[in-house]
C-alpha cells in the first residue's frame, strides 16, 4: 500500500464521438479521440501515435488485441468508467519502452461503483496509473512496464516486469560515472602503446 499523495489525473477535454465497436481489424490514425465506449469484440485495434484517447468504458473480449504504434509519437489513454480485459486479450506496443504508452484510470472501484476487471492470461505493455482504484492483477497476467494504484494486489503466477527506463528523464542529458576498473592484458597494453595512446 502506498502512503504517498497521488496526483489527480487531468483528463483532456475532447468532443465526444459516441461509441466505437471494433469487430474486425481497424486502425485509428494519430489525433485526439473521445468515445463514450470502446469495445474490441474481434480482431486487432491499432492506435497510431501521437494520440490522446479518452474513453468512458473500455472492453476487450477474449483473444482480441490492442496494438499501439508509437513510431511517430506516444499514445496516452484516459479511462473514466469501467475497464474489462477478458482472458487472453493483449495490449502491446511496437516499441520496447513502456514509456510510450500510458493508461490513466480515473475510475473509483472502491467506493465509486466502477468496475475494473483484469482477467487471467492477458498481457499489457506500458504503464497503468489509477490513483482512485484497487487493481487486482490476476494469475498469469503479464505486465511489461509498471502499475501504480491506490491499492494493487498481485495473484500467484502474476508477472510484473518493471521497465527501468521509466526511472530516467528521457530529455535529461546523460551523466556517466566510472563504476569499475580492470587490468589490461599484455596484448591490450601493447595495442594502446602502438596506437600512441598514454597508459594511466
Amino acid at each position: 500500500r502506498l502512503t504517498e499523495t497521488m496526483p489527480v489525473i487531468d483528463v483532456p477535454v475532447i468532443p465526444m464521438m459516441g461509441t466505437l465497436n471494433v469487430i474486425a481489424n481497424k486502425t485509428l490514425a494519430p489525433g485526439n479521440y473521445n468515445y463514450a465506449g470502446l469495445a474490441v469484440g474481434a480482431g486487432t485495434l491499432t492506435l497510431q501515435g501521437p494520440m490522446t484517447l479518452v474513453v468512458n468504458n473500455l472492453t476487450m473480449l477474449s483473444k482480441t488485441r490492442l496494438q499501439v504504434d508509437t513510431t511517430n509519437g506516444p499514445v496516452k489513454m484516459y479511462v473514466t468508467g469501467n475497464v474489462k480485459l477478458s482472458a487472453g486479450s493483449k495490449i502491446g506496443t511496437n516499441n520496447d519502452s513502456a514509456r510510450d504508452f500510458e493508461v490513466n484510470i480515473t475510475s473509483n472501484n472502491i467506493t465509486g461503483g466502477k468496475i475494473i476487471d483484469l482477467q487471467s492470461n492477458a498481457e499489457f505493455k506500458g504503464t497503468i496509473y489509477a490513483p482512485n482504484a484497487r487493481i487486482k492483477v490476476p494469475s498469469n497476467f503479464k505486465v511489461f512496464g509498471a502499475i501504480k494504484a491506490k491499492f494493487a494486489e498481485l495473484a500467484s503466477n502474476t508477472q510484473v516486469h518493471f521497465d527501468e527506463d521509466l526511472l530516467y528523464d528521457p530529455n535529461a542529458e546523460d551523466i556517466l560515472e566510472l563504476v569499475s576498473w580492470r587490468r589490461l592484458s599484455q596484448d591490450e597494453t601493447s595495442a594502446v602503446e602502438a596506437a600512441g595512446g598514454a597508459l594511466p
